[in-house]
């Protein structure tokens, strides 16, 4: 039944009770939809394909520049995954887009496209600023490679709500390109007019809290559904280490 996946994924994850223990504490989170998974990956598939990334040739101009050439405010480094990339033949396999589609109990079922972005942060990254992703996107999956990653590393992977309510002593923000964010690390609650991607709402700024924040440790991965909740995330600054992993993204033809 799971053939290509039972080279790559660590047994119990592919249990049939803890595959329906795993949609359950989906089902039960409130808003955001989301799994944290450890020790996923087959350590000999996963380190195998960390040795490769460590040789591959990534681009900052492909990963913070809009396709009009305006510098975004997110910080890193890309190489596309293609059919000669280790882990391909699993991430672009059918088995596995099943496999996740279960997981996250996406109502969606037409076709969907998948794109992987191989990243590479050097170390004392800007971050990522508050955002949403494409309407069109249906899942992320995020696998990080990171061994030993500590919260004062930084690189935290935070989940946002919007809050119906606005407090005047918010901190007020707006996204930036040149220095780090480092507001992101330091409050639970910040108000912008800037969010990126899709508002909530026609509010001239919204006050946001933080719900959630994720190390982005070795072999732990995180896979959302995008179609229930907007899933309003960013990513803290950095420090003295780089970062690496890759993100999924499953959906409709950008």
């Amino acid at each position: 039944m799971f053939s290509k996946l039972e080279k790559w994924i660590n047994p119990i994850y592919l249990d049939e009770s803890y595959i329906q223990l795993l949609q359950q504490t989906l089902l039960a989170k409130p808003e955001a939809k989301y799994l944290v998974l450890d020790n996923f990956f087959r350590t000999n598939k996963l380190n195998e394909m960390i040795q490769r990334h460590k040789r591959l040739k990534f681009s900052e101009r492909k990963d913070m520049y809009s396709h009009d050439g305006q510098l975004l405010p997110y910080d890193g480094a890309v190489k596309f995954m293609n059919r000669f990339d280790y882990g391909y033949d699993i991430l672009f396999s059918k088995e596995w887009e099943r496999y996740v589609r279960r997981l996250v109990s996406l109502d969606y079922k037409g076709e969907l496209f998948t794109q992987v972005k191989l990243r590479y942060h050097k170390p004392h990254a800007k971050g990522f600023w508050i955002h949403t992703d494409s309407l069109k996107r249906k899942i992320v999956c995020i696998c990080y490679f990171n061994k030993n990653w500590k919260v004062s590393d930084g690189g935290l992977l935070q989940l946002w709500r919007p809050d119906e309510c606005r407090m005047e002593t918010t901190l007020k923000v707006s996204h930036s390109v040149d220095s780090k964010m480092e507001f992101l690390s330091n409050n639970i609650r910040l108000n912008t007019s800037s969010v990126g991607g899709c508002s909530p709402d026609d509010r001239d700024s919204i006050d946001f809290v933080l719900t959630d924040q994720i190390i982005p440790a070795y072999n732990r991965v995180f896979i959302a559904n995008l179609e229930s909740n907007l899933t309003y995330h960013s990513v803290s600054p950095s420090n003295e280490r780089e970062r690496t992993g890759f993100v999924q993204w499953m959906g409709l033809p950008e």
